[in-house]
């Protein structure tokens, strides 16, 4: 009878393991959104005023990416319309990267940032505004 129990208790543990290992994660990380590419260069424009700002400097590129990794962000299947953005841009040179709203767009794709409050905006805007704003002969029209 012991047996027949433990037997019952070990498939059943079989099961949720198998469950849980089978669920898939509906939230995703910065560095699987960029699948892989190294970053560069990157290039935003402010929402607000304009400015651009751009950098290629290491240190100021792994700055953002950690900051970018620190939350995840899950995929929305109907975005909000709304106008207006915090920054738009590119990394190296070809791939659209925005933030507005409570979401990063990635490739024209809206992913909620999980955890998106005042204190990562504030931070976002730091680590963006320490690219340094690109000179007015340079595409900058604030």
């Amino acid at each position: 009878m012991t047996s027949i129990r433990i037997g019952k208790t070990m498939i059943l543990l079989l099961l949720i393991v198998l469950a849980t290992a089978c669920q898939k994660s509906d939230s995703t990380t910065f560095d699987a959104l960029m699948d892989g590419s190294v970053i560069n260069k990157v290039e935003f424009r402010d929402g607000g005023s304009g400015y651009l700002y751009r950098t290629e400097d290491k240190e100021k590129i792994d700055g953002l990416q950690s900051l970018l990794n620190s939350k995840s962000y899950k995929q929305v299947k109907t975005p909000e319309s709304y106008t207006g953005y915090l920054y738009s841009g590119m990394i190296n040179d070809e791939l659209g990267i925005g933030f507005a709203m409570g979401d990063l767009i990635v490739k024209d794709v809206y992913y909620h940032i999980v955890g998106g409050d005042d204190q990562f905006y504030g931070e976002l805007i730091k680590v963006v505004e320490a690219f340094g704003k690109v000179a007015a002969t340079d595409g900058n029209t604030p």
